[in-house]
């Protein structure tokens, strides 16, 4: 009797156990199928008083930017000057060697995009929040600016808007931020695993993202209140 109770109390641990594991397998591909699709946030394109373009792929956000100025969505486009390492040492032999923001606004004017339309704010941005600080201090000096079209590549959308965001939030910013990531974007979202690129484009975006909502958050709250 004591054998029949043991044996059956066994197989219902085995079968707790085995449902747990198809849970957690389930769950498991899910997270990961969908993974892609939560790092882009996409809103629907509107007018704004200005077309902010973030730095790092420069084909893609330029080419994004392009058609929301051709399709009258606004008449300005704004770019933070981002950091360039070594960038003195040639001036001396008359050498200037243009970074991503300077080459995104070549891009652009070859495009057809007015010179005095563009403008690059001034500063040297190595990351995601310095761009932010930098969008944020010009926008509290020109109040004119009521919303930005953000533009960006697909796999940065979601972060680089939370930074944005909480950057304005914490400055009591009201401008309104419509996020348009680029369609001319190579990243693959339904099925970024079988691509290294985009494979590498979600591991890192994930790491950066824990690293922000753990630790940068906090530390830019605390600098712009002290």
């Amino acid at each position: 009797m004591n054998v029949v109770k043991k044996s059956d109390s066994m197989r219902r641990k085995r079968l707790l156990l085995g449902s747990i594991a198809l849970t957690l397998l389930f769950i498991s591909l899910y997270l990961i199928n969908h993974a892609g699709f939560w790092l882009v946030k996409k809103d629907r394109p509107e007018k704004a008083d200005a077309i902010v373009i973030l730095m790092g792929n420069i084909v893609d956000r330029v080419l994004e930017a392009r058609d929301l100025y051709a399709q009258g969505y606004s008449k300005n486009i704004l770019i933070v000057n981002s950091y360039q390492e070594s960038a003195n040492d040639l001036e001396p032999y008359g050498i200037f060697v243009p970074n991503n923001s300077v080459l995104s606004k070549q891009a652009l004017v070859q495009l057809g995009i007015p010179d005095s339309l563009i403008s690059i704010l001034p500063a040297s941005a190595i990351s995601t929040q310095e761009e932010a600080n930098t969008i944020a201090a010009y926008i509290k000096s020109n109040r004119v600016i009521n919303s930005i079209l953000l533009v960006t590549s697909k796999s940065h959308s979601l972060r680089a808007s939370m930074i944005i965001e909480d950057t304005f939030q914490d400055q009591n910013i009201e401008t309104k931020i419509i996020v348009v990531p680029s369609k001319y974007s190579e990243f693959n979202q339904e099925e970024w695993w079988a691509e290294r690129q985009s494979a590498k484009k979600v591991f890192f975006e994930y790491a950066k993202l824990i690293s922000f909502l753990l630790f940068e958050r906090y530390n830019n709250f605390i600098s712009l209140k002290f």
